[in-house]
């Protein structure tokens, strides 16, 4: 080959070193991109499943004063209360372990009006959460929002159910010599 044709091609050997240097590190960049956004995506993850909620049959005002009463039994002191409406707050605390602790209250109407309204209360602690905690602070939520039972009488087997009301009780002596 004649020396201006070797010249020739040498002069596309930078282009083509820089061509597939471009390609090789290119590879390495979607890699590393895609290694983020998967990391990006499992952290996401992550602190979405940190946070626990549950709804309850209750207005926002009773369910926002069974929270507080909640973090009392608990023991958690509520450091920061926050209504940002008629139907939205929020309240924080700590755990004893220094957690954060974080409750979301937003209430909607239900899909069946007589039912009433729907309060969903979400609690999350620290940054990834603690689910059995979460749990048991909506268990206690739970429990100042159901009512006690009333006592209801059965009548005894064999005896007629009592239609009218129950007899009134006399205190008064039977006549003495009759």
């Amino acid at each position: 080959m004649p020396p201006s044709r070797i010249r020739a091609k040498l002069v596309y050997v930078p282009y083509l070193l820089l061509a597939a240097s471009a390609l090789a590190s290119g590879g390495c960049l979607a890699v590393a991109v895609g290694a983020a956004a998967a990391t990006g995506a499992a952290a996401g993850y992550t602190y979405y499943r940190g946070g626990v909620a549950a709804d309850y049959a209750a207005d926002f005002n009773t369910a926002w004063a069974a929270t507080q009463l909640s973090l009392r039994d608990l023991g958690m002191a509520a450091q920061g209360m926050r209504r940002t409406s008629e139907t939205e707050g929020s309240l924080e605390s700590q755990t004893g372990e220094g957690k954060a602790v974080r409750i979301a209250l937003v209430t909607r109407p239900s899909k069946i009006p007589a039912e009433g309204p729907i309060t969903q209360v979400q609690v999350r602690v620290g940054v990834i959460g603690d689910r059995a905690l979460s749990e048991r602070l909506l268990d206690q939520i739970q429990a100042h929002l159901t009512a006690p039972p009333q006592a209801v009488a059965l009548p005894a087997a064999g005896a007629p159910a009592q239609t009218g009301p129950p007899p009134l009780a006399s205190t008064a002596e039977p006549p003495v010599g009759r």
